[in-house]
């Protein structure tokens, strides 16, 4: 039966079409072709954009009429209806003989067509509805107009008004489905960002160069600190090695130099760690105060300034 109908609609398919250059025809004809070689093996998911692509490029009653049959088998039914109804119309004004074939498509299928209804509670000045991302025209509010079956997103806004958004699930049976908008409530629009005007030249130096001094001076702490527990350190040490010289004590001494030694443990580790992380500060510190670009100063000048009905000179100091 899909080979016969088809064969059906390939017979009658002598579109009727505006004036379009020869390769913009051929376009269409190669995909119009396309399309019956992907519908008959039953792949009308790829097969309709083809022909929503042909019949953008050159209009044709045999384009409308394959491309509701198309619809037709991915679910799209008022897709299907639109388009044979479309084909109807374009036929009826060329006394195509194909008129009738597209009515009785678009009858049958009327019957089973899903609608939905978008009521709105209480318009506001200058408020809009979209479907899907298109506005919906406010003479079709209130009223149901057929959809396909699927997710649908509802959104309306106005000025002053905190903008609303739902979303309906519709089914593929016969029926209405009502989406409500209720009274926009007031609402303030989210202010806008304030542009960020790019950094003046050397204004990433005026940071850099005081930090990289600060670093100097903490690292300049750090190794002051290190070399005073680095003295410190020593000092205790020679105290235990007066006491042990060969850095064996004895038993009776131990009890006595436990605290000598935990001291100089302590203090080498303190001494140790603040040299390294001075020394680390410190240096890093010197190469950013370095490294920090300089501020140029603009140069003073004076040049012309020339307009329509008036002259004089604009400076710079």
């Amino acid at each position: 039966m899909l080979v016969l109908a088809l064969a059906a609609v390939s017979i009658l398919a002598s579109p009727v079409r505006a004036q379009t250059s020869a390769e913009t025809r051929a376009a269409a004809d190669a995909l119009y072709e396309e399309s019956g070689v992907l519908m008959k093996a039953s792949h009308f998911n790829e097969a309709c954009p083809k022909l929503e692509t042909s019949q953008r490029l050159d209009p044709g009653v045999g384009t409308l009429l394959r491309l509701g049959y198309c619809y037709e088998h991915i679910g799209r039914s008022a897709s299907a209806w639109s388009a044979y109804n479309d084909a109807e119309a374009s036929a009826r004004r060329a006394s195509d003989n194909r008129a009738d074939d597209a009515a009785a498509r678009a009858k049958a299928i009327e019957p089973k067509l899903s609608r939905l209804l978008i009521a709105l509670a209480s318009p506001a000045p200058g408020q809009t509805v979209l479907r899907d991302g298109t506005p919906v025209d406010p003479g079709l509010w209130g009223t149901p107009v057929p959809v396909d079956p699927g997710e649908h997103v509802i959104e309306s806004s106005a000025p002053g008004k905190r903008p609303w958004k739902a979303s309906a699930r519709i089914e593929a049976m016969a029926g209405t489905t009502t989406i409500a908008i209720p009274e926009l409530l007031a609402g303030i629009e989210p202010p806008k960002e304030a542009p960020v005007a790019p950094p003046r030249d050397g204004a990433s130096g005026s940071v850099q160069r005081p930090l990289g001094f600060a670093l100097v001076g903490v690292g300049a702490a750090g190794l002051v600190i290190g070399a005073i527990t680095l003295g410190l350190d020593a000092s205790k040490h020679a105290t235990f090695l007066q006491q042990c010289p060969t850095g064996v004590c004895p038993a009776s001494l131990e009890p006595q130099l436990q605290g000598v030694v935990n001291s100089y443990h302590t203090l080498g580790i303190v001494s140790s760690t603040s040299l390294v992380a001075g020394g680390t500060l410190a240096a890093t510190g010197l190469i950013l105060a370095l490294t920090a670009p300089t501020t140029k100063p603009q140069a003073a000048g004076i040049s012309p300034l020339v307009g329509l009905g008036y002259a004089g000179l604009a400076g710079r100091f």
